[in-house]
């Protein structure tokens, strides 16, 4: 138990009340040890010369005189209240403490002792260290630990060896702990409290030692496991990626998850998301029914603030039994994708195919899908267990519309219709599903001017897993030479990228 100097002062008057008549003088050596059943009166004199130690366990309430030149250890975990004190010239008195049994009031020195905190195993309180020690004037750190609970400056320090300091608490801003500082000793300091992700150390400037917070980035100690492997082996071959620029800058546990849950290094599958948006711009794409040609290349864009895609796709159409339009495709196209979190880069090659089938009463069915291989450039990634790199994705589309055409002055064609679909992504050993329903309208009109027909259509779509979008298309196609170009331009939303654009310019011929 910890006894400060108003305890030890009680504890003196009683015993000056009931003092001893006769009084004794005591010539301490080298080392004297006061058991705790014995005490030293009011009347008592202690004399002590040259170096010498007193440990006492007991009680000592008389006069203590110190020769000159004197050198004096106290180590006290009994009572200490001196009824007079007499340090000679020369001659110093220094408190030993060890344990935070040793800590206590030197009551009756008022000045002009010494402390000495030496092989302190157990993280000594700094504060009830200085709030008994008032009347010290040096204090010597040594081979110990102490624990600030607040921190408070002291002045006049010498460090010998390694000091640990311990701490709870963050402070907001560097922090003055100890100043006049001298030795050669160190000081380290530890955090013991519950934020994973900083801890302290602390620094020597001139002869002031400070404490400040540093940020952690030890991941492999702060979330554990193979992903937190992967995250330091990431620092060791890209130090400067953006994902650990990301989280390095994040100051809670939960922002730090957040972050993650946005990494395509740590969930690979992400990065199937460039593809599945390109899916989406297709579904915006106006219907080839009642087209005049069979052939075409299709120059294509697709951009975001995040992601940037350049493709072009050949494709060819066939019409079957009157009632039946099919157009095949083939596809390849070039990406890049970079956010606050994710930079990566990839190619794509994919086919596809597209049927609209005219049912009787101006209904219609519509079924169209792609299948896609993609590889890309990313750096390592986790797969779950471990680190692999520039990984190759495979994902697949099927859509299905069906609708009714509704004729309006001779000259537009209105058609409302509904949607469902499935996306299916797959990357390493990382499978995606996503199902979606929706409804949707487009519109054409159609009209011939010297030889050239021109052609206008709008198509508009809401689906259930957040996308909504819309896409106009132009075309020119001159009858005479069986040849033309489509302008198409459309916008998609969705949760996932936000909002995107496709740019397209379709030569287009008819053999």
């Amino acid at each position: 138990m910890i006894k400060t100097c108003l305890k030890s002062w009680a504890i003196f008057t009683v015993m000056l009340a009931f003092r001893p008549v006769f009084a004794t003088n005591y010539d301490f050596g080298a080392y004297t040890e006061i058991n705790q059943n014995e005490s030293y009166g009011i009347g008592d004199v202690i004399n002590v010369g040259g170096a010498a130690t007193i440990v006492n366990h007991g009680a000592i309430s008389g006069t203590l005189n110190v020769t000159d030149y004197g050198d004096l250890y106290v180590e006290n975990t009994g009572t200490f209240n001196l009824a007079s004190f007499n340090l000679g010239a020369g001659a110093t008195i220094t408190q030993v403490i060890t344990t935070s049994n040793d800590i206590t009031c030197l009551s009756g020195i008022s000045s002009g002792y010494e402390v000495l905190v030496i092989d302190a195993t157990d993280a000594l309180n700094w504060n009830d260290i200085v709030s008994n020690t008032t009347g010290a004037g040096h204090y010597t750190l040594s081979a110990s630990k102490i624990r600030l609970d607040n921190i408070v400056a002291i002045d006049d320090v010498k460090l010998e060896n390694t000091v640990y300091v311990h701490t709870n608490n963050l402070p907001d801003t560097d922090v003055l702990v100890f100043s006049n500082v001298s030795g050669a000793g160190t000081v380290r300091a530890i955090y013991d409290g519950t934020d994973v992700l900083h801890s302290v150390e602390a620094y020597r400037l001139g002869s002031d030692v400070f404490i400040r917070v540093i940020r952690s980035n030890d991941y492999a100690s702060i979330i554990g496991g193979d992903d937190g492997n992967f995250l330091d082996l990431l620092r060791q071959k890209s130090p400067n990626d953006k994902l650990l620029r990301r989280l390095d800058s994040v100051n809670t546990v939960d922002h730090l998850n957040r972050v993650m849950s946005k990494s395509a290094k740590l969930h690979p599958i992400k990065f199937m998301q460039s593809i599945k948006t390109m899916y989406s711009h297709k579904s915006l794409e106006i219907m080839h029914i009642d087209r005049d040609d069979n052939l075409g290349i299709i120059p294509l864009g697709i951009f975001s603030n995040d992601l940037v895609v350049f493709g072009v796709e050949p494709y060819a159409t066939l019409n079957l039994f009157d009632d039946l339009q099919i157009k095949l495709s083939a596809n390849v196209s070039s990406l890049k994708y970079a956010d606050d979190i994710n930079e990566y880069t990839g190619v794509s090659y994919g086919i596809g195919a597209d049927a609209i089938y005219g049912l009787p009463n101006n209904n219609f069915v519509r079924v169209y899908g792609g299948l896609s291989f993609a590889s890309f450039d990313t750096g390592i990634v986790f797969d779950g267990n471990d680190a692999t790199t520039n990984p190759d994705g495979f994902s697949g589309y099927a859509i299905a519309e069906a609708g009714h055409s509704f004729l309006i002055d001779n000259d537009i064609n209105l058609m409302p219709f509904v949607v469902s679909g499935i996306n299916y992504s797959h990357i390493i050993k990382f499978d995606e599903y996503n199902f979606y329903a929706g409804t949707g309208i487009e519109t054409k009109t159609s009209f011939d001017i010297d030889g050239m027909r021109y052609t206008y259509a709008l198509r508009g779509l809401v689906r259930t897993d957040s996308a909504i979008g819309g896409g106009v298309n132009v075309s020119v196609w001159s009858i005479s030479d069986a040849a033309g170009a489509d302008f198409e331009f459309g916008i998609l939303y969705d949760d996932a990228l936000g909002a995107s654009y496709h740019v397209s310019l379709n030569a287009k011929f008819n053999f």
